[in-house]
């Protein structure tokens, strides 16, 4: 099965490209990163690793200053 561990250990591989850093996270997980003043812009891969099952999907919701920037399903 799908481990979060295992892409991490194999590397990042999103739609047939590498990526050396980045962030493989388990399900049902929040994560807040505080940025300091002065940022205009945001910029993300968001997807699901190769290993990841053909039928997986995610719910994946992005908000900046208490706006939604993304809020949609991501799928493999």
């Amino acid at each position: 099965p799908y481990s979060p561990r295992v892409a991490l250990d194999a590397g990042l591989r999103l739609a047939g490209r590498g990526f050396d850093k980045g962030l493989a996270v388990p399900p049902e997980v929040v994560l807040g990163v505080p940025v300091g003043d002065g940022f205009r812009t945001f910029r993300a891969v968001v997807g699901l690793p190769e290993s990841a099952p053909a039928d997986a999907a995610v719910s994946v919701k992005i908000d900046a200053d208490g706006r939604p920037l993304f809020d949609g399903t991501v799928k493999a």
